[in-house]
C-alpha cells in the first residue's frame, strides 16, 4: 500500500526517514525481500539526523559568533572611555 502511488511513496520515506515512525514495521519487510534497502534506509535516516543536527549547529555557532563580536565591540568602547577620562 505504501508503494501504491508516488504521493503515497514520498509520504512512507518521509514518515521512515525524518521522523523515524514505525521504522520496524515498514523497513524490516522491504529489506527482508531486498537487502539492500536497508542501507539506502539507514544512509538516508544519518543524512537527514545529521544534516538537521549541522542546521542546528550552525545557527546556535552563528548566534555565539556574534555574542563574541559584540562584546568585543563594548570591551574596545569601554577601553577607549577610560582611556578619554584619564587623557
Amino acid at each position: 500500500e505504501a508503494f501504491s502511488s508516488v504521493e503515497y511513496a514520498v509520504m512512507f520515506f518521509f514518515q521512515t526517514a525524518l521522523v523515524t515512525d514505525d521504522w520496524g514495521e515498514c523497513v524490516v519487510p522491504l529489506a527482508q525481500i531486498h537487502g539492500y534497502l536497508f542501507w539506502f534506509f539507514a544512509i538516508a535516516v544519518v543524512s537527514v539526523q545529521l544534516g538537521l543536527m549541522n542546521v542546528i549547529l550552525t545557527a546556535i555557532v552563528d548566534e555565539a559568533s556574534l555574542a563574541h563580536e559584540r562584546d568585543l565591540e563594548a570591551r574596545l568602547k569601554e577601553v577607549q572611555t577610560e582611556e578619554e577620562q584619564y587623557a
